[in-house]
């Protein structure tokens, strides 16, 4: 060692040093200081040169600066010695591994170092790796399992978990942070990965049906079809309702797209690209606590989606395979050729009419005509098993200065519609992480690229929905082979073997990547940016060769080639400055923040015409006639500032502000700006002594509230401009313009009031636990196109309108643990929604372009139709309510209002069985709402066409009758009852008010003993068998599935699969 004493008394210093080596440094502070140094000289020799210009500081500040960046440090002791010494080197990473009572491996579980949001997941063999000193402590949580704390020692950490039901200290995912349970103010919904891994769904939307309170899922029929989620129902009439989705940080476009095919394809959905299986998280925002931190686009709730991290250690990989296969719901039935024959016949002796081949060829026995033929088109159509293939592989390790996750994975199912129409899937994501060794830098880097490529199911060439109601002895194909269409102009049909030669096919892209780095600037005060870019891009293809049309009806239509591209991309940044501290006897936790976002997309379609055959289609090089074009672009951006302020005092008061300002390109600028924000409070009344004594039972309880605005933006960009589109009409050799909107400087955000109140409870030791909740969302400033004086040039008007679209609700959770043994366990989890949707207010409704569509007081979805109010027992007509009394029936004078589609009481649940290495679970789901049933889109009876065997002894057939559906017609007579007959099929006969119910998810794995797996090289393995949507009951006969739309429509499936989970 060597000791050097200063000879001078202490003073400021000044330093003036350029590459000097630092203990020449150390001498020139002892000439101006009574300071000495203590070191020995091996130390210096890994140091680094200084640099440095310092005035008059203090001993203090110099050493800060020349110590900066070494691998030394130092402390200065009471008599102005400095003692040099080498940095400690941090702590080994801590290992661990977590069990149950049993000895099997717990993956998904959360691990945190207590006092702290720095925590790891286990992996699928229950092994951990976190950075934390010795000393420290570790929480260990997971749903359904008492949570357990260890003090960090000096070896591995290894951990069982003993059932229980204290889920109070999970990490819950918030806006631009992380909380608990116990300490969230706000209503957050959340579905964690082992939930969505038990559910064989290709959308990971699909996965929370049932699940959560506040959340309806709707999607149409089809593999790979568009998918909504509606929280705490619709807010807006006249702008979107879809909730805002952030992936790892990247805004997503999640609007449904048919690719310009509307009237072609079964809309797809964009949120099918992401890998369900690398999703750690799904955490739902719902009240205004929860969601004004975003602002103008969180009216409709927040979708926030986390992907599984890196884990630290050796490389594990863990292999996820499954087979199986879908299949219809429900099969309708229909009537036979005998009924079918019987009724046609019928119809025509009630009309006096005699068959002829060129209005019922089906009664002739004309070839191609068979009396007796008979196929099943709901078996042709609906009866198709569709095998399922998924596969995904994924791979995590490393260090803390650099860790990963890989995953791949592939999906190929099948739909169950004649044609095989599929969706195939890849993806790929890699997720980086990266700590310094000082652990004041980190980093991380997220990155998906995947593909979806679809072959649609066709819906206008009555495939769908169509072709089941063909008559069941109708022929494909003439006597020669060709296809057959009809006898006549008056007596066709569309045949489905000609119109599956039509191909459809749509490629979607998708790639995101987010990038974070955070910088401890000293204990408490962090830096972070976030940057963010996505790009969603679509291509779509139709080809419809002469061979696909029906020469007796579409004489006029020609062959033609269709192509659309879609592209979406957006770039976001948002720096951070987040403070931790204490005030008092709390906690306080400080965000501040920026946005900077902009966006870009852009479509392009093209119709050709002209093409010398079939044969030569696929290329537009052989089109000689753009039948039609079209392209459009639009660019958005986005500037906000955002705060909030959490006050935590004693663990028991929880106080929470939250502010958001929001600049926008969509809007003028009168209105270019707007404010949003909320408050929310909570207190943990059971920590109370008074209560303690009082209610001994009472393991956890607390209350609280939350109010605040928000707003929502879901509007098509320039409406603030005068909007004008290409005309095809030309003036002279130039494109015409052709008016659109006109301009509105003053258009602003929709905003909602969001006010809730809720208590959440744990009983005996938490064994039992739920919450309830009560809300009101109050939207106001809707905006709407109005139609305006076309002297104006201009067709409509895009405005914020005096009104009020309210929301209120009532929410129950409710998760027991039933029986918790060493061996056996049972929990259950219950949650069920009352939820109400009116248009609350709008001034002068009855004056405006919406009267026929919307009343006050009713939900904004209401299905409003014609009246049957009896069927004639004299002759068999329908008597429908002329509401007006204006003496004849009219649209919308006559309608009446029956109710409305979206559910307003809805639930789940779930009871989950394990049994040493077995685990089984199955989830029931339910839901009150206004639903078709087969008479919906059905045709009347006696036309040639065949209708569900529900019509038999329900309709009317003879006078004195008292039947429900009206009697069987030809169609070809000329009276007025025939109209009236007509509209019966969109009355009220065709919607019926339920409670239904449905056994949407089963589930049945088993994990192999660790003795066995290991001898084959393997740290885990389990097996499994998994069906989704598989059951319903419905009091009513609905002549089809109560989740389907009318009977023409498509059909939900079912599916089974069978899988296998290897750990290595």
């Amino acid at each position: 060692m060597m000791q050097v004493q200063a000879r001078g008394y202490s003073q400021m210093i000044t330093l003036k040093q350029q590459n000097a080596q630092l203990e020449d440094v150390f001498v020139e502070i002892m000439k101006q200081t009574n300071s000495k140094f203590v070191y020995s000289p091996t130390m210096l020799k890994a140091t680094n040169p200084v640099n440095i210009n310092l005035t008059n500081v203090t001993l203090e500040e110099a050493l800060e600066l020349c110590f900066e960046g070494q691998p030394i440090t130092y402390i200065i002791d009471e008599d102005n010695t400095v003692i040099v010494k080498m940095k400690e080197l941090p702590p080994p990473p801590v290992k661990g591994r977590i069990t149950d009572e049993q000895g099997r491996p717990m993956p998904f579980v959360n691990v945190v170092i207590k006092g702290t949001t720095i925590g790891v997941v286990s992996n699928d063999n229950g092994e951990f790796v976190i950075n934390v000193k010795k000393g420290d402590i570790l929480v260990f949580s997971f749903i359904g399992y008492q949570t357990a704390e260890v003090t960090v020692g000096d070896g591995p950490v290894n951990v069982i978990l003993k059932i229980g039901a204290n889920v109070l200290d999970e990490v819950q995912i918030i806006g631009y942070g992380t909380t608990t349970k116990r300490e969230n103010t706000g209503a957050i919904s959340s579905v964690k990965a082992k939930d969505l891994s038990k559910q064989p769904v290709s959308n990971f939307a699909m996965a929370l049906r049932g699940k959560m309170t506040g959340v309806v899922v709707n999607n149409s029929e089809g593999v790979g079809s568009g998918v909504d989620i509606i929280i705490r129902g619709l807010n807006s009439f006249g702008s979107g309702t879809r909730p805002l989705y952030i992936v790892d940080g990247v805004i997503i476009n999640a609007a449904n797209s048919s690719a310009g095919y509307s009237s072609y394809l079964h809309s797809s959905s964009p949120l099918g690209s992401l890998n369900p299986n690398d999703i750690a998280s799904i955490d739902i925002l719902k009240d205004a606590d929860a969601t004004a931190i975003y602002g103008s686009r969180a009216t409709n709730g927040v979708v926030l989606i986390t992907t599984k991290k890196a884990e630290l250690g050796k490389t594990r990989v863990n292999l996820d395979m499954y087979t199986g296969f879908n299949k219809a719901t429900y099969l309708p039935k229909l009537l036979n050729t005998e009924q079918y024959i019987a009724l046609r016949k019928e119809a025509f002796k009630l009309d006096n009419k005699v068959p002829t081949e060129s209005t019922a060829a089906d009664l002739t026995n004309l070839s191609p005509w068979k009396e007796n033929g008979y196929t099943d088109w709901t078996n042709y159509e609906l009866g198709n098993s569709a095998p399922i293939m998924n596969a995904n592989l994924d791979m995590s390790g490393g260090t803390k200065g650099l860790s990963y996750y890989f995953s791949t994975g592939y999906l190929k199912q099948y739909d169950i519609q004649p044609g095989d129409p599929y969706q195939e899937r890849i993806s790929t994501r890699l997720n980086l992480n990266s700590v310094s060794m000082n652990d004041r830098l980190e980093s991380s880097l997220s990155v998906q690229y995947s593909v979806d490529k679809l072959k649609p199911t066709q819906v206008a060439s009555n495939i769908v929905g169509g072709v089941r109601f063909l008559p069941p002895n109708y022929p494909l194909y003439t006597d020669e082979g060709d296809y057959y269409w009809g006898s006549s102009s008056s007596f066709t049909f569309s045949n489905p073997e000609a119109c599956m030669t039509q191909k459809i096919k749509l490629l979607r892209s998708n790639f995101l990547m987010s990038a974070d780095f955070s910088y401890l600037i000293f204990k408490g005060l962090k830096a972070k940016v976030s940057f963010s870019y996505g790009n969603q891009g679509s291509e779509s293809e139709k080809i419809a060769p002469s061979t696909s049309f029906n020469p007796l009806s579409e004489s006029t239509s020609v062959p033609f080639s269709s192509s659309s591209f879609g592209n979406y991309s957006s770039l976001n940044m948002e720096p951070q400055l987040t403070y931790n501290g204490k005030i008092s006897d709390g906690n306080i936790s400080v965000l501040v923040g920026s946005t900077w976002f902009k966006a870009s997309s852009s479509n392009r379609s093209l119709d050709l015409t002209g093409f010398p055959g079939d044969d030569f289609m696929g290329s537009w090089d052989f089109a000689n006639t753009v039948q039609s074009k079209s392209s459009s672009r639009a660019d958005e951006r986005f500037r906000s500032f955002f705060g909030r302020v959490n006050y935590n005092w004693a663990q028991k008061y929880f106080l929470n502000l939250s502010y958001r300002r929001d600049g926008s390109s969509k809007f003028g600028d009168n209105y270019k700006w707007g404010d949003f924000g909320a408050i929310g409070a909570s207190w943990i009344f059971s920590d109370e002594s008074f209560i303690k004594e009082a209610l001994p039972f009472l393991s956890f309880g607390k209350l609280r509230a939350s109010w605040g605005v928000t707003g929502n933006d879901q509007i098509a960009d320039y409406y603030y401009l005068n909007l004008y589109s290409a005309e095809s009409v030309s003036y002279g050799t130039a494109i015409g313009l052709n008016t659109q909107y006109l301009y509105n400087q003053d258009i602003h955000w929709e905003q909602t009031k969001k006010l809730e109140a809720a208590l959440e409870f744990g009983l005996f030791k938490s064994r039992v636990s739920g919450s309830v909740s009560w809300y009101r969302n109050r939207t106001t400033d809707f905006l709407i196109s109005e139609p305006i004086s076309s002297q104006s040039g201009f067709g409509s008007f895009v405005n914020n309108f005096d009104g009020i679209v309210q929301n209120t609700g009532w929410e129950f959770e409710l998760r027991t643990n039933n029986i918790q043994n060493k061996n056996f366990q049972w929990r259950t989890n219950v949650n069920f929604t009352i939820a109400k949707n009116s248009l609350y207010k709008y001034d002068d409704l009855a004056g405006s372009a919406y009267a026929g569509n919307y009343e006050i007081g009713k939900p904004l979805d209401i299905i409003r139709s014609f009246y049957v109010d009896s069927i004639s027992t004299i002759n068999g007509y329908a008597f429908l309510r002329d509401v007006n009394k204006d003496g004849s029936l009219t649209t919308p004078g006559d309608y009446v209002t029956l109710g409305s589609p979206s559910p307003r009481n809805y639930g789940g649940m779930e009871n989950i069985f394990s049994y040493k290495g077995f685990e089984f679970s199955f989830s029931v789901t339910c839901a009150q709402q206004m639903v078709t049933n087969w008479f919906m889109g059905s045709s009347l009876p006696g036309m040639a066409r065949n209708l569900p065997v529900q019509l038999l002894g329900n309709y009317w057939q003879k006078p004195g009758d008292h039947a429900k559906y009206p009697r069987a017609i030809t169609g070809m007579v000329n009276n007025a009852n025939v109209q009236q007959i007509s509209y019966t099929n969109f009355s009220n006969l065709a919607y019926n008010d339920i409670l239904w119910f449905r056994l949407s998810n089963v589930s049945l794995s088993y994990t192999l003993p660790s003795n066995w797996v290991e001898k084959a090289g393997l740290s885990r393995a389990s097996v499994y068998a998994r069906g989704q949507n598989l059951l319903f009951y419905s009091p009513v006969d609905l002549g089809k599935d109560p989740q389907a739309g009318s009977a023409s429509g498509g059909m939900p499936i079912k599916s089974w699969v069978f899988g296998v989970q290897l750990s290595f």
